[in-house]
């Protein structure tokens, strides 16, 4: 829809994390990270 591939996570815990996604054809990466103690979801509409 707005040419971009868009990006989601969702998490069932509350350990920090790191999600690191890599576009294979351009090799851009893009982290995103959750905060320790909260269950945190969420999405990149604009990722690549």
């Amino acid at each position: 829809m707005n040419s971009h591939f868009w990006f989601f996570y969702g998490s069932l815990t509350d350990i920090q994390i790191t999600i690191t996604v890599t576009d294979q054809t351009t090799g851009v990466s893009r982290v995103y990270t959750g905060q320790q103690g909260a269950q945190q979801s969420g999405f990149d509409l604009m990722a690549f």
